[in-house]
């Protein structure tokens, strides 16, 4: 087992991802991140941070195996907490019209934002349970996922299609591991930001706020719902059309 906690940010950015990353480094965690601009060859480097780095096209869903083991064999452990923060949009040919949406794009967008996020979330039940089986001394793990309103709400722009479709389908698949894993002590969280009131942060994400609510959730992942809508990072606020049924 590692000597201190672990967290994986899959798509880390300049904004949500680093300010995830900072976040997690002071409270003593150990930090991989990963994106396509990861390292300068193959192997993983380290930022000036101390912060492993890897690159990878989260896409693909067979690199997800090697990011995990890179991770196992640099930090010597399994991350405890697995934030898949990446996104990808492709926006309509045709002004106005949602099924001109090149379907190459459509494909990416799906295999990044649904099919990527599902394998690594497999990738990490697998390795929680294995961990879990040798006594990993009752360590609490949290897959946390990067979502917005389109999950819940339609939004009448053909240049949301990709977007919406990735959004909602994840949220159900991650709701549906909560449920049947959550008496493990795996919890699998969708984090939808939204400005007072509930409309969608859009744009305007608050990278230090995602920073707040991950940390918490960290700390003491039970008393949160699976789809979260917050404002500030600090506690859960319910929205018309905000959360899935429990």
């Amino acid at each position: 087992m590692a000597s201190a906690p672990i967290v994986l940010i899959l798509g880390s950015g300049a904004n949500i991802g680093a300010a995830v990353a900072s976040r997690f480094d002071k409270l003593g965690y150990q930090v991989a991140l990963v994106s396509r601009q990861g390292s300068d060859g193959d192997a993983p480097t380290r930022t000036p941070e101390g912060y492993l780095k890897i690159r990878a096209d989260l896409a693909d869903a067979e690199a997800y195996a090697g990011i995990y083991s890179s991770v196992r064999e640099a930090l010597g452990g399994v991350p405890s907490v697995v934030v898949f923060n990446a996104a990808s949009l492709t926006p309509a040919a045709e002004p106005g019209n949602m099924f001109s949406v090149p379907l190459d794009g459509f494909q990416r967008d799906f295999d990044l934002s649904v099919k990527g996020a599902f394998v690594a979330a497999r990738e990490a039940y697998r390795l929680w349970s294995s961990e879990s089986e040798a006594n990993d001394g009752g360590v609490k793990k949290q897959f946390i996922m990067t979502g917005n309103k389109l999950a819940r709400s339609i939004l009448p722009n053909p240049n949301f299609t990709t977007l919406g479709l990735a959004k909602s389908a994840s949220a159900y698949w991650i709701g549906l591991a909560d449920k049947l894993y959550r008496e493990k002590g795996f919890r699998f969280f969708v984090a939808d930001q939204r400005v007072a009131g509930g409309s969608p942060a859009g744009n305007n994400a608050d990278a230090e706020a995602h920073a707040e609510l991950f940390t918490r959730l960290a700390r003491d992942p039970e008393p949160w719902p699976f789809y979260i809508t917050f404002v500030d990072g600090t506690k859960y606020e319910k929205f018309e059309n905000g959360s899935w049924d429990e």
